[in-house]
This record gives structure tokens, sequence and C-alpha cells, in this order.
């Protein structure tokens, strides 16, 4: 009986220490389970309770080290890779939404907008996944974007971008640029919100994206 005793105080023991550990549960079973079959082998060497519950925990601290070690390198390189995407997302919101320059505006004074293909290439293509998904950018937003801007005689500049990771089987993710709005005549800025939405890939090249132009019209409406 006292033995029996001794061994449920053992186990409470370890099961107190396990939980400590900071580890998925599947895991924490995986260690009971074999700290377990560890005590019986113990038994039948007579060990000391308390030396062989010690010898276990000994046993399953490197194995807790590996876990947190594990989930620290994770953490790490998904930042990492998340770094990556922004700066991808946010070299192209900065080209898109700042302006426009005066190179830019040469162009669309040209009847025939030469030098615009080259314009934008220079811009925007590095960024793109594909030349499909580089081309269906510049054909609803880029300079679509900034005519209505130059109409408007409106400058933009970039303030912050604000980013959200959409949790999605793809790297997806949506964003909020703060933009301010100035009219060329004038000394006077106002600020808004323009949102969108960017899907990368692995690489860190963007596959899709989009910007809400109805959040950037009600801006420059008059």
């Amino acid at each position: 009986m006292k033995e029996n005793l001794q061994d449920s105080e053992v186990k409470e023991f370890l099961k107190k220490e396990i939980e400590k550990i900071e580890a998925p549960l599947d895991v924490k079973e995986e260690i009971w389970l074999k700290i377990a079959s560890r005590n019986n082998r113990s038994k039948s060497l007579k060990i000391v309770p308390f030396i062989a519950a010690c010898a276990c925990i000994l046993l399953i601290l490197p194995l807790g080290l590996s876990i947190n070690t594990f989930n620290e390198n994770t953490s790490s390189t998904r930042s990492a890779e998340e770094k990556k995407d922004l700066e991808t997302m946010e070299a192209v919101i900065n080209n898109n939404l700042t302006g426009p320059d005066e190179e830019w505006k040469s162009i669309m004074e040209d009847n025939h907008f030469s030098g615009l293909s080259e314009y934008e290439e220079k811009l925007y293509r590095k960024y793109f996944a594909s030349d499909s998904a580089y081309k269906e950018y510049i054909s609803y937003f880029a300079s679509s974007l900034l005519v209505e801007t130059l109409k408007k005689n409106y400058q933009l500049k970039v303030i912050s971008i604000e980013y959200e990771d959409t949790n999605s089987e793809e790297i997806i993710y949506n964003f909020s640029a703060e933009i301010e709005f100035q009219k060329e005549s004038s000394n006077t800025t106002i600020t808004g919100i323009v949102r969108g939405q960017a899907n990368l890939n692995e690489k860190h090249k963007i596959e899709k994206m989009t910007i809400n132009t109805a959040d950037l019209m009600n801006y420059l409406s008059d």
C-alpha cells in the first residue's frame, strides 16, 4: 500500500512538471506515455520513486526546450517572410499613390503617351509574379489612378500604410494607406484612407492587387 501511495505521488509530481512545459497537447501526451513506460521499467529495478521522477524530468526537459526553440525559429522565419511581403506591397503603393511626378505629367501631355509603357514597367514590373499579373494591375490602376489627380490638380503623398494578414490558405493582405491630398494651387492639405488588397506568392511577388478607387475619388471631388 505504501508503494502504491508513492507511485501516486510520483505520477502527480510528473503531471505537474509536464504541464509547465510549453508544448502542444499531443506532444505532452506523448511525453507522458514515454515516462509511464520508463516508470514501469524503473520498478523492476527497484529505483527509488523520487529519483526515477527526477530522471524522467531530466529526460523530457531537452524535448521541451527543443519545442520552444522550434517555435521561436518558426516565428522568426515567419516575421522575416512577412517583412519581404510588406516591402513588396509598400513599394507598389508608394509608387502608385505618390505624385504625379513631372516625368509622368510630361508623358501624359504627349498625345501618343510615348514612353508610358517604359515608365510603368520601371515602377511596377519587378514586384509582380508574372506578365499577366503586372498587365492586369496597370490596366485598372497605375496611371489610371493618377489621371483623375491630374485633372483635379492634386498631388498625392503616402503618409503611412497599415497591413492586415487575412490568415487564409493563400498569402493575402488587406492594407490601408493614409494619403495626403494637396491642391497644387493651395497650401491646404487633407488626409484620407485608401484601402486595398494584395495576394502574393512564396517568392514575395504579387499575383493580384487591387486598390479601392472609390476611396480615392471621394477625396478628389471638387
